[in-house]
């Protein structure tokens, strides 16, 4: 990342030819922008994985998801809908499970959320214990799981697809 008072001439100066540079930051900074250029840059040099938010209230669920995935994908837990929307806000994933039933609201909520960021909206999978119907889901919405009728390699194999698919 560079950051200097001259960012805008830097970067038309060398007109793409700048290998490895991830983001030209004008002073003075704006410190919301250098927070979220810090975060895709270390998405970045982290990306050898896909990068899942994970919004679960319960820890033992969310234990066991991260351990089934961690050879495919790095999770990141939101144990609230109001981590959800912070996470949603400020970072860039490439896949969101989604438990629909949060102790502080409705996961419904960060469907919205996630088109409003300045970041790509990511793909949803719901995994809750409250079915829906795929037709009145939004678009964002790859599957659809419930917890008690889906297996360890049901859940795996539908994450899989829906990174694969983005």
């Amino acid at each position: 990342m560079v950051v200097s008072a001259k960012a805008v001439e830097g970067k038309n100066e060398l007109n793409g030819h700048a290998f490895g540079i991830i983001d030209w930051i004008q002073k003075p900074i704006d410190h919301e922008y250098l927070n979220r250029a810090l975060h895709r840059a270390i998405q970045t040099g982290a990306a050898a994985k896909p990068q899942i938010l994970h919004v679960e209230d319960n820890l033992d669920v969310a234990r066991v998801v991260s351990t089934l995935v961690e050879d495919v994908a790095t999770v990141t837990l939101a144990a609230s809908l109001a981590e959800g929307k912070n996470y949603l806000r400020t970072r860039s994933f490439d896949l969101v499970v989604l438990d629909l039933m949060l102790p502080d609201g409705a996961g419904e909520d960060l469907f919205a959320v996630a088109h409003e960021s300045e970041l790509a909206a990511p793909p949803f999978i719901v995994f809750s214990a409250k079915e829906i119907k795929f037709s009145t889901a939004s678009d964002d919405i790859k599957a659809t799981l419930v917890k008690s009728l889906t297996s360890n390699e049901q859940l795996v194999s539908t994450i899989r697809s829906a990174i694969k698919r983005n």
